[in-house]
């Protein structure tokens, strides 16, 4: 990620990650993994091996964000807008 400059990144994850609830309402503290389809293991790997190219390549990350008072339907069109209006 260094080799090209990359510092940011967006990747869009999913609930299914936190897999089966240990309780409910489920929060970002939840544990994660024990996912019960394809598409949370998917998600689930591919956060644990971003999370490995970043500590090798000793870039900063963080997956659990919030955004008070956002639809999150929308947080991956709304970081697009976001990054577009920026470089202007």
């Amino acid at each position: 990620m260094k080799e090209f400059s990359v510092y940011n990144m967006i990747f869009s994850s999913s609930a299914t990650v936190y897999g089966s609830p240990k309780y409910l309402p489920i929060d970002e503290k939840h544990p994660v993994g024990g996912c019960t389809n394809p598409y949370g293991k998917t998600k689930y790997f591919i956060e644990e091996i971003l999370q490995d190219i970043c500590t090798a390549e000793k870039v900063g990350v963080n997956f659990n964000f919030k955004l008070p008072n956002v639809n999150t339907d929308y947080i991956l069109p709304m970081n697009i807008i976001v990054s577009i209006y920026k470089r202007k």
